[in-house]
């Protein structure tokens, strides 16, 4: 989408951007931790690598004395081998497939009480039906999230009464994007009466559907947008963890 053409702005983040969040918060806070990236097989070898390359080189700017501990596995059968007792045992999925996720998760359930298990995924993780709740707790799961609705800010809710009054219906995620990117957008350019992407770039905004930060992608590339939260699943609610 960006790429090659300057004037373009992407708003919903990329796969990437959601590992990115995960390296970050694990990196920020299990650091010392028994980490493990699951794949299933070799076609996550790329994104295991990724994974496995943040949090290295986020590891060395902010504590090159840290003892890492990280493990590639392939498999639902190969994380069981690499958990261990006296530490948290970080589990980082590499692939986003429901079927094994789902096999995993069973395999991991049977060694929560024993060991201390957290298991990191991406917000596809909330469609999933094959897995027990009663999972979700045990293995204190953790997702990634761009885009939720955000009830209770006076932004948002005056946003959905004026939709309402108008169209008789709650905002569709659509709607609610329009008024997110336009708005910030606008923002920017009533006093300049100018935009560019210098303007919005570097600068956070919380919007009623998603958060935007957005990132150059080279020159001759357009920007793009790598707001990711986390949210770790706690008493059947979702709760945002990261900053």
């Amino acid at each position: 989408v960006v790429k090659d053409n300057p004037y373009t702005i992407k708003i919903v983040p990329s796969y990437e951007n959601h590992l990115e969040a995960i390296s970050k918060y694990v990196n920020e806070n299990y650091l010392n931790e028994n980490i493990i990236i699951a794949m299933q097989d070799d076609n996550d070898e790329k994104y295991a690598l990724k994974i496995e390359r943040d949090i290295m080189s986020q590891a060395l700017m902010s504590d090159s004395s840290a003892s890492l501990s990280i493990s590639k596995v392939k498999g639902d059968y190969g994380v069981q081998p690499k958990l261990v007792k006296g530490k948290k045992n970080i589990v980082i999925l590499a692939n986003n497939k429901e079927s094994f996720t789902s096999k995993l998760a069973v395999h991991l359930v049977s060694k929560s009480t024993s060991h201390d298990i957290f298991v990191f995924g991406t917000e596809d993780l909330k469609k999933y039906r094959n897995i027990e709740v009663a999972y979700w707790d045990s293995l204190n799961i953790h997702v990634t999230g761009a885009q939720n609705i955000k009830y209770g800010f006076p932004l948002v809710d005056k946003f959905i009464s004026n939709y309402f009054n108008q169209f008789y219906n709650e905002p569709s995620k659509y709607a609610f994007t329009g008024f997110d990117f336009t708005f910030m957008l606008l923002k920017q350019v009533v006093d300049p009466k100018k935009y560019t992407h210098s303007a919005v770039v570097g600068n956070y905004f919380m919007g009623g559907y998603r958060d935007y930060q957005f990132k150059y992608n080279g020159d001759q590339n357009g920007i793009s947008n790598k707001a990711v939260n986390i949210f770790r699943f706690h008493d059947y609610k979702f709760i945002k963890v990261n900053d």
